[in-house]
C-alpha cells in the first residue's frame, strides 16, 4: 500500500520531479528516435501504454499507486534497458581489462542486492501481519493499513490486538463505516457489550442508510 497524498499545485517539489521526469523521458525517446534506436521504441512504448492509468487517477477513478497497471508498459522499459546492457557489453570488448573488472563487479553487486531485495519481499508477503505492519509503519497517518492489519489479527485470533490495529484505523478514518462494522464484531466476540453497543451506534451515525449499525445493535440484544 502507498499512501499517494495529492498534489494541487506545480509548485509542489513532487510535481516539479514528476514533470521534469516526463520531460527528460519525452527527450530521451527523441534523441533515440533520431538515431533509430531500439531503446526509443521501448521508451515510448512505456511512456504510451501508462497514459490510460494515468488518465483514470487523473479523473479519480483509480488508485495512484498498483503494481499490476505498469505489467504491459514494463515491456518497453526492459526493452530499453536490455538494449542499453547490450550496448554496455558491446563497447567493454574494446575497454581496458581494470573496467571491465570493475563494471562486471557492479553488476554482480546490482544482482546479488536484487536477489537479496526479493528474498525479503516475498517474506514480507508471505505473511499478511507483516506485510500490514509494515505498510502501517510506512503511512502511519491513512486509515487502511491499520484496518486490514486488524482484519488479519483477528483471523488468527487475537482480538485484543485487531481492536487496537482498529482504532489506529479510526484515528484517521473516523468516516468510514467499515472500520466500525469490523470493530464492533470483534467487541461482540470478546462479549464487551457496553463498547459495542458504542461503536454500533456510531456507525448508524456516520451511515444511517446503512443495515449493519442496525444488525450490530441487534446481535448486542441478542
Amino acid at each position: 500500500f502507498h499512501g499517494i497524498p495529492a498534489t494541487t499545485s506545480f509548485t509542489d517539489p513532487r510535481a516539479i520531479v514528476a514533470l521534469g521526469t516526463c520531460a527528460l523521458c519525452l527527450a530521451l525517446v527523441g534523441l533515440a528516435a533520431r538515431r533509430r534506436s531500439l531503446a526509443g521504441f521501448g521508451l515510448a512504448w512505456f511512456i504510451l501504454m501508462l497514459v490510460p492509468s494515468a488518465l483514470l487517477v487523473l479523473m479519480n477513478r483509480g488508485e495512484p499507486m498498483a503494481e499490476r497497471r505498469v505489467y504491459f508498459a514494463s515491456a518497453g522499459l526492459f526493452l530499453a534497458a536490455g538494449h542499453g546492457a547490450a550496448s554496455i557489453a558491446v563497447s567493454l570488448q574494446t575497454a581496458r581489462r581494470f573496467t571491465r573488472i570493475i563494471v562486471s563487479a557492479a553488476a554482480v553487486v546490482i544482482i546479488v542486492g536484487l536477489a537479496g531485495r526479493t528474498i525479503v519481499r516475498n517474506v514480507v508477503w508471505s505473511n499478511p501481519l507483516l506485510l500490514w505492519s509494515e505498510a502501517e509503519a510506512r503511512n502511519p497517518t491513512h486509515w487502511l493499513p491499520p484496518l486490514v492489519l486488524g482484519e488479519s489479527l483477528h483471523e488468527v485470533g487475537r482480538h485484543a490486538d485487531a481492536i487496537a490495529a482498529y482504532r489506529r484505523a479510526l484515528a484517521y478514518g473516523a468516516h468510514v463505516a467499515a472500520i466500525y462494522e469490523h470493530l464492533g464484531l470483534c467487541q461482540l466476540e470478546l462479549k464487551d457489550f457496553d463498547q459495542a453497543v458504542i461503536t454500533f451506534t456510531a456507525l448508524s451515525t456516520i451511515d444511517p442508510e446503512s443495515a449493519s449499525g442496525s444488525n450490530g445493535l441487534a446481535m448486542v440484544s441478542l
